[in-house]
């Protein structure tokens, strides 16, 4: 064999499309006669179309009457009839000499039938990709596989190279680095995220080069899903010629050509396809598509029009290499495309995003697909070591809404965790939202059922949780009741059924009382955890954490912001400290009530002191922007054309942008947070500072005002009407058809 000539077959790479045509239809003639008579799921596809082998005599009649086959398809046919194959197979079991199946990531794996020795990947298809790579007979080759779709070893061994075996973990990094110094291989195949992250640490901990390690090797395939860009550069760093492996169709496999202009569909091998994923009709070549496979030599188990849900540019120009079938380049899959806020997103719009911090650098995440379109991004977000998580939730949050334009919510969760969930070579990046099972703790404890408490409480019998809700207010108790709640009655009795109680209570001293008094949760048989998402200051939550602590229990504190819109969507923010094993406990019912939950630290108390700095900052933005608002309307000033131009401009804020034009351009003034409690948090939050030291000049004034006020206001009315104030005084209205009276 010459090892100089450009082609391993040339007359087959090389061949003129209407010869390659001409050898397609005889060949597909043949399968699809067999599949009919002997797969019952395309027999059962077919006979519902009204179609029979002998109504395609061309491949355009096949293109236009064949009913497509998906995964889907092949499931449900599973399920019905029991048939492992799912409908495809068109041999006895007996005669198999090996079965293997596909990954698997996008639901059950399709089983891969062979009675022969060697993969699909083993006839003269693979020697041609191997050959255009420039590898040759008689070298070495490293095979890092694992057993997805069959064994490389033999396609490896018919070509002639020598296989150099690993194992496909990161514990063989050190064997394969040593192994290519000794034996120079020309081909690695194939790696993958997890063996990319194994690599580096490698680097880190050895300093070893790994330029010089691979640098014999003419090609590195990787597989199983996209490189991401943070990959990319590492691959590059370390001078590797990377070349995808991808699947055709669950027909066959097939590699990127050696100069980069797509992966070559042996065209004498599988009749391929290119259609609108919407409406399956076909799109033009250089187009984006999703790919169709039918195999023309496979007699064991052919999949006739498989939609394979992969989308991509197909051409069917000649190469610069001269080889003259079609080549492809998957963009992603149809089933992974998602919409967010109006935007179509893929896994790898995200990975860049992703990749961009250091603790989440692997790239590793799962895009989580609500039932019907959100207008914010779910993801399940991988990271190393033990970052701090509040912060890395904010920079990827940023960096979401920075590179996409859009909001997202994150659950994070470790490396390994993921990890686990792969094949081993990759992870689903597509998970299905599951509705909230039930908790699997027996109990969950309610105390207080106010504005926000009853409606926290309603989530959590929504998810069909096992509550049992106190409060003294026996209307709010029986409202809860009739939504599948039980009722206790004192918050020992709770305490005594209830391994976790929440409180969400008014004031401090009601705090003090519910959890220390005569009769109160520290004296409940069963409580383990308690959780208070009430605002009390730091000194009462230490105070009650350390009586708690002396009886088992646990404090974690929690305080929330959101209002009662936020508590009703399961959208607050949730300022979380106490010891972590508590927290991670806890944490599935915290996610049923908040969409962004922040570790504050591990000592109860410091989620107090987050909440107040916030509630502070409102109270001033709050005084701020009223007193500013009805100095523009006295000074002649439209209302609604002032918010207009704070909500764009530097002024703006929570009040500029909800609390006004949803409670005071109306003129309602809904009640959503007491006037009396805004004074409370301020006076709680000053007394922090001065007990911190800290200087005070805009709280002070802000606590002066909200105390000279509230004489004027009913203390249990929204705050917004503190707005009322500066109307009286200044004898105007701040509303959507405002006028100047001396009556306000």
């Amino acid at each position: 064999m010459e090892t100089e000539r450009p082609y391993f077959d040339p007359e087959i790479e090389t061949m003129p499309r209407d010869q390659i045509e001409a050898l397609q239809f005889p060949a597909l003639k043949r399968v699809i006669e067999l599949a009919y008579e002997k797969a019952g799921l395309v027999r059962k596809k077919w006979d519902e179309a009204g179609v029979k082998p002998s109504d395609i005599n061309s491949l355009a009649d096949f293109s236009r009457l064949v009913p497509f086959i998906t995964k889907d398809d092949i499931r449900d046919y599973r399920a019905e009839t029991g048939d492992p194959f799912g409908g495809i197979l068109c041999v006895p079991t007996s005669e198999l000499r090996s079965i293997s199946g596909s990954s698997g990531t996008t639901g059950d794996p399709t089983l891969l039938a062979r009675r022969d020795l060697h993969g699909p990947q083993a006839d003269s298809r693979f020697d041609r990709c191997l050959w255009d790579l420039g590898i040759r007979p008689g070298e070495y080759a490293v095979t890092i596989n694992p057993t997805i779709r069959g064994s490389t070893l033999t396609p490896l061994l018919q070509f002639g190279v020598t296989p150099l075996c690993f194992d496909h973990t990161p514990a063989e990094i050190g064997r394969l680095v040593e192994t290519c110094r000794v034996y120079r291989p020309t081909v690695l195949m194939a790696l993958s995220t997890p063996l990319l992250m194994g690599l580096e640490q490698f680097e880190i901990d050895t300093g070893i080069d790994l330029a010089e390690v691979f640098s014999s090797c003419k090609a590195v395939i990787w597989g199983g899903e996209p490189l991401g860009p943070r990959g990319r550069s590492l691959t590059e760093r370390w001078k590797m010629n990377i070349i995808e492996i991808l699947s055709l169709g669950d027909a066959t496999i097939t590699l990127e050509a050696a100069n980069h202009t797509g992966a070559y569909a042996w065209e004498d091998e599988v009749f391929v396809e290119h259609i609108d994923p919407d409406t399956g009709l076909p799109v033009p070549d250089g187009t984006f598509g999703e790919l169709v496979a039918t195999p023309l030599q496979n007699t064991v188990d052919p999949l006739i029009r498989f939609r394979s849900e992969d989308l991509v540019w197909l051409t069917r120009e000649k190469c610069p290499s001269g080889r003259t079938h079609a080549r492809f380049r998957v963009r992603g899959r149809a089933g992974d495309q998602i919409l967010v806020a109006g935007k179509q997103l893929l896994p790898i719009s995200i990975w860049p995003t992703i990749e961009s911090q250091p603790e989440s650098k692997a790239g590793l995440f799962q895009i989580v697909r609500p039932k019907s379109p959100e207008d914010f991004l779910r993801l399940r977000v991988g990271y190393a070591d033990n970052p701090d998580l509040a912060s890395l939730e904010e920079r990827l949050k940023a960096e979401i809404r920075s590179q996409l334009g859009i909001e997202s919510q994150l659950e994070l969760v470790p490396n390994d965790e993921l990890l686990k969930l792969g094949p081993p070579h990759k992870i689903p990046r597509i998970v299905k939202l599951q509705d909230p099972a039930p908790m699997a703790i027996p109990k969950i404890g309610f105390v207080g059922l106010g504005q926000m408490g009853a409606r926290m409480a309603a989530r959590l019998v929504d998810a069909e949780i096992n509550l049992s809700v106190f409060d003294l207010d026996e209307a709010a108790v029986e409202r809860l009741t009739s939504m599948g709640a039980t009722a206790g009655n004192s918050p020992l009795a709770i305490a005594d059924t209830c391994e976790i109680v929440l409180c969400s209570l008014p004031r401090p001293e009601i705090v003090e009382t519910v959890l220390l008094g005569a009769g109160g949760i520290l004296h409940g048989s069963a409580v383990k955890i308690v959780v208070d998402l009430s605002t009390t200051g730091s000194v009462v939550s230490a105070r009650v954490a350390m009586a708690l602590a002396q009886n088992g229990i646990v404090l974690i504190d929690a305080p929330v912001s959101g209002g009662v819109s936020a508590a009703e969507a399961g959208t607050l923010t949730l300022m979380i400290a106490g010891p972590a094993e508590a927290r991670a406990a806890i944490e599935p019912v915290l996610r049923l009530l908040g969409s962004n939950l922040f570790v504050i630290g591990d000592e109860p108390g410091l989620g107090q002191k987050m909440k107040l700095v916030n509630n502070m900052l409102c109270a001033a933005n709050a005084v701020a922007t009223f007193e500013a608002l009805v100095i523009g309307v006295k000074g002649g000033l439209d209302a609604e054309t002032m918010l207009d131009v704070i909500n764009v401009s530097s002024g703006r804020s929570f009040i500029s942008t909800d609390k006004v034009p949803q409670c005071v351009m109306p003129r309602t003034f809904p009640p959503r947070f007491a006037t009396e409690l805004l004074l409370k948090d301020t006076k709680l939050g000053v007394s922090e500072a001065l007990a911190n030291d800290a200087p005070l000049w805009m709280m002070n004034a802000t606590l002066d005002f909200l105390g000279q006020a509230i004489g004027e206001c009913d203390p249990a009315a929204d705050y917004a009407t503190l707005i009322q104030y500066f109307e009286r005084r200044a004898g105007v209205e701040v509303s959507a058809h405002q006028g100047e009276t001396a009556n306000v």
